[in-house]
């Protein structure tokens, strides 16, 4: 009963929306010539209340609103705003299709409007066929945003049609709208005419072969495109052969992204055959095409001449041992920076090759080796890299069973004065290894993210890592998820919080903290200016808990995330943070549940 009348009203008053927007200030905002709401929930009041100022602003030249939820209302009041301001972002707004049709026929009588990014709104196919009109009136728009907007077929063969016409519109986004064949076909069509369109993004429509042959076709002969996605269109091998021959001859196209797409083994071996002579290609996934072994070491002795390619995502393609032959090409190339091979299944041979090339490359700035299972060798190879690697930034190890060769990575980090971001979770690192990264965080001043989740580095290396973390003054990211550290290192680390000014997201779920750790933290969290983002879920710490942190969300005003489930709250508790969410202006996303009588 108390769930009912209380928790669910809360969740829907207006007010629940209200995030970090004083209403009383929006009238001094509209003076400005930038107003950037992204990312804050401002909320259907709010929103209404800019959308009317926004009728006499004659100065705002940028509005960004994206991922607001001022809801449909809010929406059809911004339409006025289209008439004076030339940058506009609706990013996942929820203006919805009323205000999804107002903005399209604003734009066909705005002279001013460069950029609109509607993406996420869901406007529908109605105010699909709105915005197609609009694209044969408006002269003046170069970027256009409808990815995710549940457009339908019809409004994309108009807005296919509109733009053979259009001589203005650079960048184009219809991702994730489940257009049928037919408006794949008809945007290949609209390539062999259109003299504009530098970008486009058509991923996520699940075109199928036939379209993907055909648009293969046409960009052989395009001169404008620099930048093309196609990702999760299920083109298969014929149409993956295809593309590959795009590159061959098209020596325009810069950035190409086919992840996800099913084109097989033969179509990888093609892949490394154009990547030979392409000569301007500076990006390219090809994420998750079941390529296998043989085009692995296709693509890795293309490596070894391209000069050209900056960016390379290989991700989950069973490339296995073939690996090593792009360790080799790493070894001479100096152009690619960005390198994903994730999911590989490498193993240690591989990874050890890779760490060894490492050691005299100086161009990797990213690199993603997460579950390859290369063990604690290659570990050791890629502990030698870091220190003597002064580019590499970013560094994904996960599921890679490194076991005893995390402490060697540890040291390796205390000489790196590059490297910001590494995971290292679900390798079995242990004690040793948690001792080892607490003194990377006593001294080290680089690294700014680290990922030691389910790790089980144990209590004692627990109570070493809160010391480390109380001298850190750059790390702004810490998992500890499932690393057994125990309710004293949680008591620590709590008490580390209400001095730490720079750590802004911090994962202690599942660790067994206990009820006392838990309230030293939402103690800490009342004073605490910077921490965004908390997990303490799986940690079983009971009503009181609940109820604690339900007081610090009525004062804390910069917790945007908190993760709570699997802790036996209780319903007392979950009442009082639908409560407290009613004043709360800044949690963007909670996750909890609430037990009553043990039942969820």
């Amino acid at each position: 009963i108390k769930l009912e009348t209380v928790v669910v009203p809360a969740l829907l008053r207006p007010s629940f929306l209200l995030v970090n927007m004083d209403v009383s200030s929006i009238p001094a905002l509209m003076s400005s010539t930038e107003l950037n709401l992204v990312g804050k929930l401002v909320g259907p009041e709010a929103g209404l209340m800019i959308g009317k100022a926004l009728k006499s602003n004659t100065t705002l030249t940028v509005l960004n609103i994206g991922v607001s939820r001022m809801g449909p209302e809010a929406g059809l009041a911004f339409e006025e705003a289209f008439k004076n301001n030339p940058t506009l972002n609706f990013r996942v707004t929820g203006v919805g299709s009323k205000a999804g049709r107002a903005i399209a026929e604003a734009l066909k009588i705005n002279q001013a409007l460069l950029t609109l990014n509607i993406y996420g709104n869901g406007v529908g196919p109605a105010s699909g066929l709105v915005f197609a009109d609009m694209l044969t009136k408006n002269r003046t728009l170069t970027t256009l945003d409808l990815g995710r907007s549940d457009l339908g077929s019809q409004a994309g063969l108009a807005i296919a049609d509109a733009l053979r016409g259009n001589q203005t519109l650079t960048s184009l986004d219809l991702s994730d709208n489940r257009f049928n064949p037919d408006v794949g076909l008809a945007v290949a069509d609209l390539l062999k005419v259109n003299q504009t369109l530098t970008i486009l993004n058509l991923s996520k429509n699940y075109f199928g072969p036939e379209v993907g042959e055909a648009i293969a076709q046409t960009l052989k002969t395009n001169k404008k495109l620099l930048t093309f996605k196609f990702d999760r269109n299920r083109i298969g091998s014929q149409a993956g052969l295809a593309m590959a021959d795009v590159l061959e001859v098209n020596h325009i196209l810069r950035i190409l992204s086919l992840s996800h797409n099913d084109m097989g083994a033969t179509a990888g071996l093609a892949f490394g055959k154009a990547l030979k002579s392409n000569p301007v290609l500076t990006t390219l996934n090809l994420c998750g095409n079941q390529f296998g072994s043989d085009a692995g070491l296709a693509i890795g002795e293309a490596l070894e001449s391209n000069q050209a390619l900056t960016a390379l995502d290989l991700a989950w393609n069973r490339l296995g041992a073939a690996a090593s032959t792009i360790a080799e090409a790493l070894k001479t190339n100096r152009t690619l920076t960005k390198l994903d091979l994730k999911g590989n299944g490498i193993m240690p041979e591989a990874g050890s090759a890779i760490g060894q090339a490492l050691q005299s490359n100086q161009a990797m700035v990213a690199l993603d080796l997460g579950s390859n299972a290369i063990g604690p060798e290659a570990g050791r190879e890629i502990a030698k890299a870091l220190k003597s690697t002064q580019t590499l930034t970013f560094l994904n190890l996960s599921e890679n069973g490194l076991g005893e060769a995390g402490v060697a990575i540890a040291e390796a980090c205390n000489s790196s004065q590059a490297l910001t971001t590494l995971d290292l979770s679900l390798n079995i690192l242990g004690r040793e290894a948690g001792f080892a990264f607490a003194e990377v965080l006593g001294t080290n001043q680089t690294l700014k993210s680290l990922n030691l989740d389910d790790n089980e580095i144990g209590p004692d290396a627990g109570l070493a890592i809160a010391a480390g973390l109380e001298r850190n003054q750059t790390l702004s990211s810490l998992g500890l998820n499932g690393a057994a550290i125990g309710s004293d290192a949680g008591l620590a680390i709590g008490a580390v919080l209400t001095s730490n000014h720079v750590l802004t997201a911090l994962d202690l779920g599942n660790n067994n903290l206990s009820s006392e750790a838990a309230l030293t933290i939402a103690a800490a969290l009342k004073n605490n200016e910077t921490l965004k983002v908390l997990f303490l879920d799986r940690n079983d710490l009971g009503p009181d808990v609940g109820i604690a942190i339900a007081k610090v969300l009525e004062s804390n005003q910069t917790l945007a995330g908190l993760f709570l489930r699997s802790n036996r709250l209780g319903a007392e508790a979950g009442v009082a943070i639908a409560i407290a969410l009613q004043s709360n202006r800044t949690l963007m996303f909670i996750q909890g549940c609430f037990w009553r009588d043990h039942e969820k």
